[in-house]
């Protein structure tokens, strides 16, 4: 069943409309883990839960129980309905802000609008070319807190052949100075134990599975390995303010 936009428009976010997506295929379903942002009791509407993941940037996707009135904010978007229990009367809704795709993760706290992608690529400068084909870059982050948030984002994301993420970074050219494709410099890492580890030619980043999250390891551009395409956004802040509930 096709994802449908939930009856509202929630903010107007420099001029893009920001929407709920239902997910209908977790309908009676609910999944507790540590990724709650904010666990809220006694709301009464769906209109307030929504309101309420709108003002808290962190907010990805909610979970609304009509019957007890419980409304959970989650910083991730759960793409499967793997380790969910029966909840009868939840609903689950996705964030989605216009300018970013439908089918990628919005966080606005990290101004990031990305999406896996697990059509196996051999070398580096296949996800890049693939990327750019969309209009969009590989992963960049600005900060440690953005890329546990993605580390958080794959643990919860089937695994698919089993392969790590290709992301934006390289230091091929001055060993130990690490920037983006465009030549910004990268100022935020989540290296793994013993990483960087400066072997030859191991000059670009890779996002692979170590002891429950995943991490950055230095990597040659010959790898077999998934990538993560990102759109990038413009992120000016202007809320103009409640629009139309329906």
């Amino acid at each position: 069943m096709d994802k449908c936009i939930l009856l509202l428009t929630l903010f107007t976010v420099n001029a893009n409309n920001l929407f709920l997506l239902h997910q209908p295929n977790f309908n009676d379903l609910y999944i507790s883990d540590y990724l709650t942002l904010e666990s809220l009791s006694q709301i009464r509407t769906l209109t307030s839960c929504a309101y309420r993941c709108v003002i808290n940037r962190g907010c990805v996707s909610v979970f609304y129980d009509k019957n007890t009135k419980q409304c959970d904010l989650k910083s991730v978007l759960y793409p499967v309905t793997d380790n969910s229990f029966t909840q009868i009367g939840s609903r689950y809704y996705s964030v989605y802000e216009e300018g970013c795709p439908k089918d990628f993760i919005r966080n606005r706290k990290y101004h990031l609008c990305y999406k896996p992608y697990f059509d196996t690529i051999e070398w580096i400068y296949d996800g890049m070319s693939n990327c750019d084909v969309g209009g969009y870059v590989l992963l960049r982050a600005n900060t440690v807190e953005a890329y546990r948030h993605v580390s958080d984002q794959l643990m919860v994301t089937p695994e698919g052949d089993g392969y790590g993420y290709y992301v934006d970074g390289s230091d091929e050219y001055t060993e130990g100075h690490w920037i983006f494709e465009d030549g910004t410099p990268m100022t935020a890492f989540i290296w793994g134990d013993n990483e960087p580890d400066n072997s030859t030619y191991s000059d670009f980043i890779y996002l692979k599975r170590s002891n429950g999250k995943y991490i950055m390891s230095d990597t040659q551009n010959e790898l077999y390995g998934d990538y993560i395409c990102q759109k990038r956004m413009n992120e000016e802040e202007n809320l103009i303010g409640l629009m139309a509930l329906k």
